[in-house]
């Protein structure tokens, strides 16, 4: 369903392309947790509880 849940070592929330000292976006590109597990967009996550509990 989700590819790359946190943003830690995959760096899933960076674009493709990103390189070395490029700055890094303001909205990720996949993603839904920092690593310390503090949700990264809160409409993101109540969307997907919104559409699991159908």
């Amino acid at each position: 369903m989700l590819w790359g849940l946190m943003n830690e070592q995959r760096q899933t929330n960076l674009p493709w392309g990103q390189r070395p000292g490029d700055s890094i976006p303001q909205v990720w590109q996949r993603g839904l947790y920092y690593s310390n597990l503090k949700s990264y967009d809160l409409a993101k996550i109540d969307s997907i509880k919104l559409h699991i509990e159908k």
